[in-house]
């Protein structure tokens, strides 16, 4: 006979009858809960005068929604689920009374019932506020009288010192005395108020300048000089003074100000906001202005400047770089890549460093700028040092093309750069070493390059500003560079470039379609055919030179240039212009130059420019020089 033991099914049923209990227990709270609902949380909360964001913790027996009395109080968390810890999160805004206020929260649990957390917060006579945290006085010293927002009763911690006085008159307000500065140097010093009865204060600092007048931009000087993409933008300009003012503004077709303050007068200094407002950018190039500030009676001003870019994006190019050209530290390191990468895009800016880049091949550029001769640490385009420059090597093929035009009035810029190196004869390459179009072509270098034809370039409807070309071999027919299609020619240098054809109808500049070239100088070029000129106006349109220095000008039957205020008859040498070093490709002016002081200021002023091809002072004496140097007069 088998015996079987009882203790396992006695075991289990144990546990059975164990689960069952519990379960009915928990069935019985939640049944409990939901027959009688509640809600743990606080009664109230308090709230400083500055508000800010309060978190409630909370537990329900059903799912809750809470809603505010007040805009003031905003819930961003305002719903739950039961059974669960969670919390309401409010953010409270300032209170701008003296006053306290209050506000409740009502915290519902579905139809079941609801219930309220006050929420009180203090006024601002709890604190003690001063209006300015920040007073000035000049050498003179003087009196003023402070406000003081509170409802405390306070006192300061300092009473007298080296010259400084400050005395409570009363509640609300804060006496101020400033002796003389005899110190000869600007002086500081902070004073505390203090509430009697709590932990409340505030601090006051007082500056005294050790000059009579004062006008200054209360700015860090990184923040007095400021960068803003092509979109639209309001500026707002601290500043303290305790004089008179006028305002400077350049860039105002562009800068427009919109709010002027006045000084209301007294000993202390006063702080003012001067507002303005900067407009689209939509002239394709970054630019520069600035808002002055300056004394009706002396010369005592402060300036800020405002540099707009074109667009919104630049690609960085610096030698022997490999990155993605997102910035300077993580520039590209090839300028064909750069080009590439912008496709055709007119809101994409090319930064190339100083340095020297090999082609592969033709470099062909679309509607972007492209501005050379950078360090590599440059966040504004005027923070280039323009003596600087970035040279372009090309090989046997044409060296740059540029053909994309802009819109409207747009010009692209080229702006920077050394181009020499190439070298072909085939006769396939049409159009010369450079084919530009529609490009403001500035403060470039062209020279050692050797083409078939138009070793110098060729232009269409181009503004040719501050260039220098030197030193190009035309090998073949025509002519060593071409102007067309309404070129204008500004401050720039043709010098010492050969044409080697014998044919008659090789020139050394050959221009068409209204050209016009101003305080430009075309010397020493030669050609082999001895007959043939320098200069060659090549169809009836007009050709206007203004103050221009040049010689040996031809001209098809009855298309002659008009010329105004120019010098043709100095020797077609070296001589003649007096450069400093031509041999070794220094065009700059030597004192007694014939060049200096002969060009039309006006011209210059008209486009903008006010830097020769290095960066020296575009007009050094009173009058702007002719070429793409100025002599800088010490």
């Amino acid at each position: 006979m088998k015996i079987q033991s009882k203790f396992p099914h006695l075991f289990t049923k144990g546990l059975l009858f164990l689960f069952v209990t519990a379960l009915f227990i928990s069935c019985d709270d939640a049944l409990e809960g939901k027959i009688n609902p509640h809600i743990d949380m606080q009664e109230e909360i308090i709230i400083n005068p500055e508000g800010g964001r309060e978190v409630i913790d909370l537990r329900s027996s059903y799912p809750w929604f809470a809603e505010a009395s007040d805009s003031w109080i905003q819930l961003t968390r305002y719903r739950g689920q039961m059974q669960l810890p969670d919390s309401i999160v409010t953010l409270i805004a300032e209170n701008p009374a003296m006053e306290p206020r209050e506000g409740w929260i009502e915290v519902r649990l579905m139809d079941q019932m609801s219930t309220r957390i006050i929420v009180r917060q203090e006024g601002r006579g709890s604190l003690i506020t001063l209006p300015k945290s920040v007073v000035y006085f000049n050498i003179n010293g003087g009196e003023a009288v402070l406000p003081v927002l509170t409802d405390l009763e306070w006192d300061t911690d300092i009473k007298e010192k080296d010259g400084f006085m400050f005395e409570a008159a009363g509640k609300n307000s804060l006496k101020v005395k400033v002796a003389r500065n005899t110190t000869g140097a600007e002086r500081e010093i902070v004073v505390t108020l203090k509430a009697k009865d709590s932990d409340r204060q505030a601090k006051l600092t007082v500056i005294q300048s050790n000059q009579e007048k004062m006008m200054n931009i209360t700015l860090a000087p990184e923040e007095k000089d400021v960068l803003f993409t092509r979109d639209a933008k309001s500026v707002e300009i601290p500043v303290i003074l305790n004089t008179e003012y006028e305002l400077e503004v350049s860039g105002q077709d562009w800068i427009t100000v919109t709010s002027v303050p006045q000084f209301g007068g007294g000993d202390i200094a006063e702080e003012i906001t001067i507002k303005a407002s900067v407009s689209n950018n939509t002239t394709g190039v970054e630019r520069t202005g600035y808002i002055r500030i300056k004394d009706k009676s002396s010369d005592i001003s402060d300036i800020y400047y405002i540099s707009q870019m074109p667009g919104t994006r630049r690609i960085y190019v610096k030698p022997g770089a490999v990155g993605d050209g997102t910035s300077w530290e993580n520039a590209y390191g090839d300028i064909q890549a750069a080009a590439s990468a912008c496709g055709n895009h007119s809101n994409i800016d090319i930064w190339v460093a100083e340095g020297e880049y090999q082609l592969k091949n033709s470099l062909v550029l679309n509607a972007v700028n492209v501005y050379g001769g950078f360090i590599g640490t440059e966040s504004k385009l005027k923070d280039r040092d323009q003596s600087r420059k970035s040279t372009i090597k090309g090989g046997d093929f044409f060296l740059m093309r540029s053909e994309t035009e802009g819109p409207g009035d747009i010009y692209y810029y080229f702006d920077g750069f050394v181009l020499t190196g190439t070298v072909t004869q085939s006769n396939s390459e049409w159009g010369g070493v450079l084919r530009i179009r529609k490009r403001v072509f500035s403060n470039n270098i062209v020279h050692g390059n050797s083409f078939y034809r138009a070793a110098c370039g060729y232009y269409d409807n181009c503004k040719i500003i501050n260039c220098l070309f030197y030193g190009n071999t035309t090998t073949e027919t025509s002519g060593g560079i071409y102007f067309l299609g309404k070129t204008s020619v500004y401050n720039s240098s043709i010098v010492n470039n050969e044409i080697r054809d014998q044919w008659n109808s090789a020139y050394v500049i050959r221009v068409a379609d209204n050209i016009k070239m101003y305080n430009t100088v075309v010397w020493g070029n030669k050609c082999a055919n001895p007959k043939n000129p320098q200069f060659h106006v090549a169809d009836a349109t007009a050709c206007t030179l203004y103050n221009c220095v040049l010689v040996n000008i031809t001209s098809q039957s009855n298309y002659s240039p008009i010329v105004n205020n120019c010098i043709t008859n100095l020797a077609n040498d070296n001589t003649g212009p007096l450069f400093v070093a031509p041999t070794d490709g220094d065009y700059r002016l030597q004192s007694t130059s014939p060049l200096i002081n002969k060009g039309d200021n006006a011209i210059i002023e008209t486009i903008g420019v006010n830097k020769d091809i290095i960066g020296g002072m575009r007009i050094s004496d009173n009058t702007v020089d002719v070429g793409a140097y100025e002599y800088q007069v010490k």
